[in-house]
């Protein structure tokens, strides 16, 4: 066995069959959570490459190439700091056999605990977070394994604030926000292929915040800071704007300005000094037509605008529109309704809203949970329909939901310490993935660190990332 170290090359000889030999040179490439190998060989062939996990036979990595006489592969989901038995293989009428064993580099260790509930198993293989930790303010997307052991990092280095979105689709990820991060679309080798320009309000790179969507007609949807006034002419610091651009161009397509909003008098700012503070957007289509919702956790309401008109349609939450009531009709008071929410997920008509319970009176009082509100938009009613809470559970800042296609909510709580009244040190960010039906963590992650925080969370199945069998079985 040999090890291969980056940037070395190895001059491969094997007995001669009875064809005649390759001739070819391998080159090993390692980082934290990569491997990669760079093949040049005398005349086109066939190579298939295997790196094995020298702690456990079940980790299996496999590629294949064709017909080349230049192959260059690049393995991504690995441990960092671990050694792999790597083999590649000639496949056709001259097969020959490289060996050796490559070591992944090291990078930042990140403490998780993971738990599972008996007899049950979690949905996908893999979480993608929007990680920060407040120790030294570094701000990266970062997957782990159904362990909770780090698979993949993407640094954000201009991002200045930890709110940012991190989104996996088809090989590759979508980001934006955090003050700074400009939204941008990059492929598992961190190469981007789309980087939006400057933002559409004339501000900085730091007008981006919080949210980015990339839909399915090849529209980036952007969100960034406004600059907006009072009915009297006022500088009102808080205002957003929304601007769907193409992947392709980075043309604007579709725009909209808080300021419109203020001027029809349907928008009321917060007054202390945060006027809207949006978090979140969702393009979509609902059962009234083509609409964009956005989150303003200032105000405590989520709003719909309808892009046909650029009107705002409606307003769910408190000082709404739209009367909330339980399961038997009964009339609830506003302070049922979300406060300082993140991440809404609308689906059909239901409304999923991880209520971090900020803006509804003392901190000593305060409490997160999960809401789940079912909308008649005819009717202008909403149904709270169903609720997850944990004793002592109350995080002001960060957090996300999602519905997994089982039927099961993904919860990540985002702990931000020293954030807004959370001093907690003994809390810790988690990602759990619930069954509604009973309340139970079929799985569940937490950080170690009470400096870990993450924003944003998605599971992502193992046969749609990586090539690794033991999470995605041949």
């Amino acid at each position: 066995m040999g090890r291969v170290v980056p940037i070395l090359a190895i001059l491969v000889g094997c007995a001669p069959p009875v064809v005649p030999t390759l001739d070819w040179v391998v080159t090993g490439r390692a980082q934290p959570f990569q491997l990669g190998f760079d093949v040049t060989v005398d005349r086109p062939a066939n190579l298939s490459l295997s790196c094995v996990s020298f702690e456990d036979p079940s980790e299996r990595h496999r590629l294949a190439a064709w017909a080349e006489n230049s192959h260059r592969f690049s393995l991504f989901g690995l441990l960092e700091d671990h050694p792999y038995n790597c083999t590649i293989t000639s496949v056709g009428t001259t097969t020959q056999t490289w060996r050796g064993t490559v070591t992944t580099s090291a990078g930042r260790p990140i403490e998780t605990s993971v738990e599972t509930l008996a007899g049950q198993q979690r949905w996908g293989s893999y979480t993608l977070v929007s990680y920060w930790y407040s120790g030294d303010n570094k701000r990266v997307a970062l997957i782990l394994d159904p362990e909770g052991r780090p698979r993949w990092t993407l640094p954000f280095d201009d991002a200045t604030t930890g709110g940012i979105e991190v989104h996996y689709n088809d090989g590759l990820l979508l980001a934006g926000g955090g003050k700074g991060q400009a939204p941008m679309l990059v492929d598992l080798a961190g190469v981007p292929v789309y980087e939006s320009g400057p933002p559409f309000t004339g501000g900085e790179r730091d007008s981006f915040h919080h949210d980015v969507q990339l839909t399915e007609d090849g529209q980036v949807i952007k969100l960034a800071s406004a600059e907006n006034f009072t009915p009297g002419g006022q500088e009102l610091p808080g205002g957003f704007a929304v601007e769907a651009a193409s992947v392709l161009t980075d043309e604007t397509s579709w725009s909209w300005n808080s300021q419109s909003g203020i001027d029809s008098g349907v928008l009321i700012p917060d007054p202390t000094g945060d006027a809207f503070h949006a978090n979140a957007i969702q393009w979509t289509r609902d059962p009234e037509g083509d609409a964009l919702y956005v989150s303003l956790r200032a105000t405590n309401q989520i709003i719909r605008i309808d892009r046909v008109s650029g009107e705002i349609s409606g307003i769910l939450g408190r000082g709404g529109d739209f009367a909330l009531q339980d399961t038997e009709g009964i009339l609830l008071d506003d302070a049922e309704w979300f406060g300082g929410q993140h991440a809404p997920e609308l689906e059909g008509n239901r409304l999923l809203v991880y209520d971090n319970g900020a803006h509804k009176g003392p901190v000593s009082d305060a409490f997160t949970r999960i809401a789940e509100y079912e909308i008649d938009f005819d009717r202008r009613e909403a149904m709270l329909v169903w609720t997850y809470e944990e004793p002592g559970w109350f995080e002001p800042l960060f957090g996300d939901v999602d519905r997994l296609p089982n039927g099961n909510i993904v919860v990540a709580s985002g702990h931000c310490n020293n954030c807004n009244g959370s001093t907690d040190e003994d809390a810790r960010s988690f990602v759990a993935e619930v069954d509604p039906a009973t309340g139970d963590n079929i799985w569940r992650m937490s950080f170690a660190d009470h400096r870990d925080a993450i924003y944003r969370a998605q599971f992502i199945d193992g046969c749609d990332i990586f090539v690794n069998e033991k999470y995605c079985p041949r």
